[in-house]
This record gives structure tokens, sequence and C-alpha cells, in this order.
């Protein structure tokens, strides 16, 4: 009732004209357009008032143009600019085609943010988070890895099955209408048994990205209800997603509340503590962690500096490159390409199971309908995607464990004993073995050996099943040098991994005591 419908549409509709969207959309009341206007004629007038005066302002910088370009891209600044930009925009825009209108009434939202400038408990909770990114990225990552994990697993478990039922693939009669119907899925369709186990219905589950949309919303606790499992392997897997959820979300509580607690101090007392930050170097592997009952990360080197007479040899230095990307530039390289193979193996697989990137083969229906003829086949393009990492990951990791006994048992990670005058060292065979058994280097094995199970025709009906252990990959991107310091910390936390992270050499712990 607050909007109004351009006289041009009655006009078009009177002479029996064809209506058009332009014409016809309706338009708010002419007052709210004044509002508009004036509200940003004065939010102008203060944006370029205070950009032409802020060189005034020595904290910006040392000259005029270096002052005026440091107060224009802070944040809040820049707000300032998206909230005024889309009504000029429109302006500009007001004779042309393209249909960027909806953009810009979105961005008009951004005007709420200039509250954070008239609002101190809005900066308070801003510092609290800026405060506390590093442990909120913390929070996101092992969600999308995990997410990817499960979704990849309930797909499996609700999503691989194929059909061409006649339920499925033959004509029908809809009993509103009483007309027959064509086929609904007339080539087939994923199924899973439904939730009175009388038969089989199409899955929603039809794809790893539709099974995310039920992970994300279950591991955050929203549940939504728009679908669930119904297996019994599903809905087992499904309570696991929610205790899994709920661990997730309360680790990064502690580290939140706290750093709001000190930013609502500094705010409240007016002094200028030191602010607390967690970084990651990936020169030095240094965490600082902050949280209230947790422990400060001191620094460690990744790698002892070798002296002169252990430099030599090829194995050594071999293993090193492989081992530690901090190590070289060539080791550098290698990592860069390691992470890439990661991300692009991972998102081939997600993209592999999507129905757009499938293609229903050419035999199929020619003779009769069948699961073997009509199942959807992945584009070959994501095979070759495959080869090529897994190929790449065999030789990184047999390089890895050929030449690991030429490396020390700090370099290897292994658990150093005390200092003692009798103390032994490992023996290479031993040293290969305790380094092959680490989680990270099991889960190295455990993403390679599927491929290569699947290639010489041992999958069978657990093919699916190699499919999923092959996405164990993903976790390979906790060897990179800024997540390696955040894995040893959250499985330091789990008691039955406390002995093998918290002596890991990447840290160590030291009390942390907040002073007051």
């Amino acid at each position: 009732f607050l909007q109004e419908r351009p006289t041009l549409c009655q006009e078009l509709l009177s002479a029996g004209e064809e209506l058009t969207v332009k014409a016809c959309e309706p338009a708010p009341l002419l007052i709210f357009s004044t509002l508009e206007a004036i509200c940003i004629a004065i939010f102008t007038v203060e944006y370029c008032l205070r950009l032409a005066l802020c060189h005034t302002d020595p904290r910006y910088g040392s000259s005029f143009l270096s002052r005026t370009f440091h107060y224009a891209i802070q944040p809040l600044n820049v707000v300032d600019v998206i909230a005024v930009l889309p009504f000029y925009l429109k302006l500009a825009l007001e004779f042309s085609e393209i249909g960027v209108f909806g953009m810009l009434r979105l961005m008009r939202v951004c005007r709420l943010l200039k509250l954070a400038k008239h609002h101190q408990g809005i900066m308070v909770c801003w510092e609290a988070l800026v405060n506390s990114g590093i442990t909120l990225a913390l929070l996101f990552f092992y969600e999308v890895l995990f997410g990817i994990i499960f979704a990849t697993i309930l797909h499996t478990l609700e999503g691989s099955k194929y059909s061409v039922a006649e339920e499925f693939t033959e004509p029908y009669m809809d009993l509103v209408t009483g007309k027959n119907m064509p086929p609904r899925y007339p080539t087939g369709v994923f199924v899973r048994r439904n939730l009175w186990d009388t038969g089989d219905e199409p899955t929603p589950f039809y794809s790893i990205p539709a099974a995310l949309w039920w992970v994300f919303t279950t591991t955050t606790t929203v549940g939504y209800g728009d679908f669930a499992p119904t297996t019994t392997m599903g809905q087992c897997l499904g309570v696991l997603v929610f205790y899994f959820g709920i661990i997730l979300l309360a680790l990064p509580i502690g580290v939140v509340s706290q750093n709001f607690e000190c930013a609502y101090e500094r705010a409240h007392q007016g002094t200028r503590r030191r602010r607390m930050t967690s970084l990651i170097s990936a020169k030095t592997r240094t965490m600082m962690s902050n949280a209230r009952h947790g422990h400060v990360l001191t620094n460690r080197p990744v790698a002892p500096h070798l002296a002169p007479e252990q430099k030599g040899g090829i194995s050594r230095w071999i293993f090193t490159v492989m081992n530690d990307p901090n190590s070289s530039i060539i080791a550098m390289g290698l990592s860069y390409i390691s992470f890439g193979l990661i991300i692009v193996t991972t998102f081939s697989l997600i993209l592999e199971s999507m129905p757009v990137f499938n293609y229903t083969p050419a035999g199929c229906g020619a003779v009769e309908l069948s699961v073997e003829l009509c199942k959807p086949e992945p584009d070959p393009a994501f095979e070759a995607i495959e080869v090529t990492g897994s190929v790449f990951f065999t030789v990184e990791y047999a390089l890895r464990i050929i030449f690991a006994h030429s490396a020390s048992e700090e370099e290897l990670g292994l658990t150093v004993a005390p200092c003692v005058a009798d103390a032994k060292p490992l023996p290479g065979w031993k040293k290969t073995l305790r380094y092959a058994l680490q989680p990270l280097n099991v889960i190295d094995i455990m993403a390679i050996v599927p491929f290569y199970l699947e290639f010489i025709g041992l999958g069978g009906s657990g093919a699916a099943v190699l499919r999923v252990l092959r996405l164990v990959r993903i976790f390979r991107v906790l060897k990179s040098p800024k997540m390696r310091a955040c894995v040893d910390m959250i499985l330091c936390i789990v008691p039955c991994f406390n002995h093998w992270s918290c002596h890991s050499p990447f840290f160590v712990f030291q009390p942390c005591h907040r002073s007051r």
C-alpha cells in the first residue's frame, strides 16, 4: 500500500497494448524519494567536508595526498561511499537498459553500517571480532573441511543408487487432472529408500553440493527440516553430524568471549592495552593463543639449523624439499603446487557429482533401459584431473618415505626424548616407520591407495566408498605451514591425541596468565 503503479501501465492496458515490466512495476510513493534525496545530500556534504579537511590531521600521514588517501581507505569511510554511491549510480543509469537496480537497492542496506561511527557498542563488537579473526577463520576452515567430508559420505549413502524402475521412467496419470503425463525421469534417477522402507524415492542428495546444504544447516544447529536422511546408515551419520556441529561451535566461544571482555574493558576504562592477536607465521610457524584457560605458543624453529657438516647428502636435501616448504624456494614452489592440486582435485570430485557435469551414455534406451546403460557418467576431464593429482601425490609421498631415514628425529616431527647422556639415535628403518605412521602421513596413503584400487579394477561394488576415501586428501591442507600449528593446537585439546600433538616440534606450550 506504500507503492503506486505508474499511469503508463494503465494507459497500455486501456489501449490493449503489451504490458512491460518497466511500465508496470510498482514504484514507491514520492515522499520516499524525497526523503532519500535529502538524506543522500546530507551524507554527501558531510563526507566531502571530512575528506577535504582530513589533511589537517597528522595521524593519517606526512603529506596532503598521503593523509587524504589513508583516511579515505579506512573501512568506515569506505562504507560512507558505498552508502551514497547507489543513489548516484541510479541517476546515471536512469535511461539505460542495464539491469542493476536490484543490486543498487541492496547496497542501500550498507548505510546501517554508518551506525558504527556513532555507537560505541558496535565498535566493541567489531574490535572483539577482529581480535578473534584467526579463531573464526579456523572455525570456518574446519566447518568447510568436515562439511565436504560429511556431504560426500552422505551423498554416497543416500544418493549413489541409480534406478530405471517403471514408476520413474514410465508415463503416469495425474490424479488431479486425470491426464496422462510424460515420465518424470525418462532415463532413470538416483534414488534412496523412503522413510517407511516400502520402496524407493528420488533422493534429495543427488550431488555433493546438495548434501552440503543439509550438512551446513545441521552443524550450525539450524536444521530447516526440508529434507533429511532416511536410511539407517544415513541417520547414524546424521547423529554424528549433530554432535560434531555442537563441539565445533563450542571451541571458539571462550576466545571470542575473552576478546569481547577485553574490548569492553578498554572501551569503558579508556586504557590503551596491547591488543592480543593470534598470528601464524609462514616462516617461523609461531602461533600466539590468548584463550582464557588455554596456553600460549612460544617460538620454536620449524627445522633446526644444520651444522655445515650435516648439510651434505642428496637424500637429506630431497627429504627437506619434500617435507619442509620453508627450506628453499623449490620446496615452497612444490608446496604451492601440492596445495593447488588438493583444491583442484577436491572441487573436481564435488563437481563430478553434479548432474550438469554428467552425461547419459549414447546407448541408453536403444534397446532397453538398464542401470548399466543409463547411469550418468562424469566428463572425462575429471578423470584426467584425478590421474594427474594421484601421480603427483604418489611421487611426493614415495620420495618422503624413501629418504626419511636421512633426516633427524626433530625434522621428522618425532617426539624427542629428554636429553640424557646415554640416549641413542633411532635406526633409519625405525625413524621411517614412525614417520610413516604419523596421522597426516597415514592420510596421504589413504588418499592415494583408492585410486590404484579402482585403476586395477578391485573397487567393485565399493567404488563409491573408494571415491570417498580419495577425498581425505583435503586433510593434506593441514600440513601447510600456516595450518600445522593450528592442527597441533586442536589435537592437543583432544585427549587421545594429546601425547602426539603436545610434544610436536612445531611448538611447545607454556602457561598463560592474564594480567588484570
